[in-house]
């Protein structure tokens, strides 16, 4: 419902202090879907003769450290800007929605990856497929973030941007760390 831009989605998530905290837990739902991006990283790598920085694998430790501290730094962060954000009051739902949503958002990838593992798709229609998933994923953000927040589209898209390049930046310092 959220994804198509209606709120009364919010009422299907449990916005209380103990859903906020269970919302996190969702991380090992998703791990498999990481695991799965993670063999096609590396089968991809390989047929385009790249060398990846953190290993390859089923799930080499860099990588797992950079999820999981993506998945908790944005909320982090945000909880800093709530105030000056004027969004203190909303945060606590918006945190909890967004960690939910993810199981929804990994599974166009998690089809994509698992036809390029089978040979059914190459890389050339996979990274082009990829991008347009990116760009519904972070519509999906967009919208979930503007119902879930009560902001207006420009912050919701400022919060969007913010937390893709956080996730860009603690990609490349935990990469960047790892091969030293």
């Amino acid at each position: 419902m959220m994804i198509c831009g209606r709120p009364e989605g919010m009422r299907y998530y449990d916005l209380s202090v103990e859903g906020f905290w269970r919302s996190f837990a969702v991380l090992i739902y998703v791990l498999p879907f990481y695991v799965l991006g993670n063999l096609t990283e590396t089968r991809l790598a390989a047929e385009l003769g790249e060398q990846l920085a953190s290993g390859g694998g089923w799930m080499p430790l860099p990588k797992l450290l950079t999820i999981v501290a993506d998945w908790v730094a944005f909320p982090i962060l945000l909880a800093f800007l709530a105030s000056m954000l004027d969004i203190r009051s909303t945060y606590g739902a918006y945190v909890t929605v967004r960690n939910w949503i993810t199981m929804l958002l990994v599974l166009p990838h998690a089809v994509l990856n698992t036809l390029f593992l089978l040979g059914i798709i190459n890389a050339d229609i996979l990274l082009t497929l990829s991008l347009f998933i990116v760009g519904w994923f972070l519509w999906v953000h967009f919208t979930v973030t503007r119902i879930a927040l009560a902001v207006s589209a420009g912050l919701a898209i400022g919060l969007v941007v913010l937390d893709f390049i956080l996730s860009l930046f603690i990609v490349q310092i935990i990469d960047g760390l790892w091969a030293l």
